[in-house]
């Protein structure tokens, strides 16, 4: 079972969308949903969908505080790296921790670009 004192990462949960420019390119702006401590353990495998085949590598498994609303549409943030966040498990269904199975995201660059929050 997971302790409150294991999660010691820093991460931001977001979202981005995305812009076009006038030459055709296409650009991410990243807006951090909230800051949370999480563990983190490296994961090896692949999940498959029932018939249709759809493969996605899961590299690692994070686990944060239960909040709710985290799916796999939101990204994690630490430091440089990137996540993808691939699968969402409440553990025991207490609605006390997630456990996010994510995919290291090497290729997607990361800028910081800052979308003011509510005031």
């Amino acid at each position: 079972m997971t302790s409150i004192g294991s999660l010691r990462h820093r991460m931001q949960i977001q979202t981005y969308k995305e812009t076009h420019s006038g030459n055709h390119d296409t650009n991410r702006v990243w807006t951090t949903i909230q800051t949370v401590y999480a563990s983190i353990k490296n994961a090896k495998g692949t999940v498959t969908f029932g018939l249709q085949q759809i493969e996605q590598n899961i590299t690692h498994k994070i686990t944060i505080r239960y909040i709710p609303n985290v799916t796999t549409e939101n990204w994690l943030l630490m430091e440089s790296r990137r996540f993808r966040i691939r699968d969402v498990t409440d553990v025991i269904e207490k609605k006390r921790f997630l456990i996010l199975s994510c995919e290291n995201s090497a290729g997607v660059k990361v800028t910081l670009a800052f979308s003011p929050g509510p005031k």
